[in-house]
């Protein structure tokens, strides 16, 4: 492809952008088996190995508000490569860490890396479609967001078979490579010089500023927020509530995550289907009800004091696979109409919902090992807080038309 044209939003396309923006979840997914392990490695609790999931969130967080900046202005081929050869260097670091505090700093330096190809990537699709097709492609982007649950604990546990933790960070260090690598070959520029925004810091704030104050674009973003919430709750509580809870082993803890990571590719392979026929706001509305599905057994579990296999593990596989049906049409919906700052845009909402995150991969862990009514109240919360949001976005959708 020339580089001075704009490109086609092809389905390889769409496929390489996936494979780039799983790097994050997939390098925080790989290690969850070895959280307890990592803790008394470094002489620290398994708590404190837990907050190394914290950093991730902040990198995360920090590098999706600068980097879906940057990409308005300075374009987003050069970042979607720069991201991954970053986190193979910062990956790297993770292997060789001798503390927790440089473990912790290496896993902030991940995050933010790995955010690249997350928000850019988003931000192409932005750039090349619209309306059901782009909804469509950011449906298809969240059948790759469910690979991480499913072949990152995987991995980790496999190299967790033959060799110690620090051998996953050097197994995400080569698979960060060899994406960059990728990107340099596969990944055009879709963001012409001639529709560029400004780089000068004021007028990024006035766009951001006017961005935060359309009624569509926050609704939907505050959605994703939630739903970003209450994975990092899961993502982070699960190696606890599974393992100790429940009893099961590492390896079969991987397993349960894996299902659950099918659970999200199924749903966004429906919600990818039914693009062409329903309105994203309904695929959204479908999401939201499994969402608080999930939510009401696993408050109810824990009000009754019942914890077992047959309600915990049907309820954490009801609200994980609901984000399949929600990223795609809530990130379509919400970008409808902040088009031409769509990186400020995406900017945004990561740096909110990943700050969030962090929060959550912190409080879920203040009860202990053995506790799960934190995660309970979280995904209760948060579903509910969607619901409201979602029924108001029908005015607001009405209003637009």
């Amino acid at each position: 492809m020339q580089q001075n044209k704009i490109p086609q939003l092809t389905t390889w396309l769409v496929a390489t952008l996936g494979f780039i923006s799983i790097l994050g979840p997939f390098g925080s997914d790989a290690y969850l088996p070895a959280l307890p392990i990592m803790g008394n490695d470094l002489a620290h609790s398994p708590t404190a190995a837990q907050t190394t999931l914290t950093a991730f969130s902040i990198g995360l967080a920090l590098g999706q508000l600068l980097m879906g900046t940057f990409s308005d202005a300075f374009g987003r081929r050069r970042l979607i490569i720069l991201g991954p050869t970053v986190m193979g260097f910062a990956s790297l670091l993770g292997a060789i860490s001798q503390s927790i505090f440089t473990l912790f700093a290496a896993c902030v330096l991940i995050g933010f890396s790995s955010s690249t190809g997350m928000v850019v990537g988003r931000a192409q699709i932005s750039d090349l479609a619209t309306g059901l097709t782009a909804s469509r492609a950011f449906s298809q982007l969240g059948l790759f967001a469910g690979i991480g649950p499913i072949a990152g604990p995987l991995f980790g546990a496999v190299i967790l078979g033959f060799a110690d933790w620090r051998a996953i960070f050097i197994g995400l260090s080569i698979m960060a490579f060899i994406l960059a690598a990728l990107a340099i070959f596969q990944i055009p520029e879709s963001l012409p010089k001639d529709k560029r925004q400004s780089a000068n810091v004021v007028a990024i704030f006035k766009a951001a500023s006017s961005i935060a104050k359309n009624r569509m674009y926050l609704q939907h973003a505050i959605i994703l927020w939630c739903t970003v919430a209450i994975m990092f709750a899961y993502i982070s509580s699960s190696p606890f509530i599974i393992q100790k809870i429940l009893g099961f082993t590492p390896f079969n803890y991987t397993l349960v995550f894996g299902t659950n990571g099918v659970g999200i590719m199924i749903a966004g392979a429906v919600a990818t289907a039914v693009a062409k026929k329903v309105s994203p706001r309904k695929v959204l509305g479908w999401g939201i009800g499994l969402q608080l599905s999930g939510a009401g057994i696993l408050l109810g579990t824990w009000i009754m004091g019942t914890p077992s296999v047959w309600n915990i593990l049907p309820a954490l596989f009801l609200m994980v696979s609901a984000m399949g049906l929600m990223f795609g049409p809530a990130t379509a919906l919400g970008l409808t109409q902040v088009r031409e700052r769509a990186g400020t845009a995406l900017a945004i909402q990561g740096f909110v919902q990943f700050l969030i995150a962090g929060v959550m991969a912190t409080l879920v862990g203040l009860a202990g090992p053995k506790e799960f009514w934190p995660l309970a109240l979280i995904v209760s919360i948060c579903s509910l807080v969607s619901l409201s949001f979602w029924i108001a976005t029908k005015r607001t959708l009405a209003e637009a038309l």
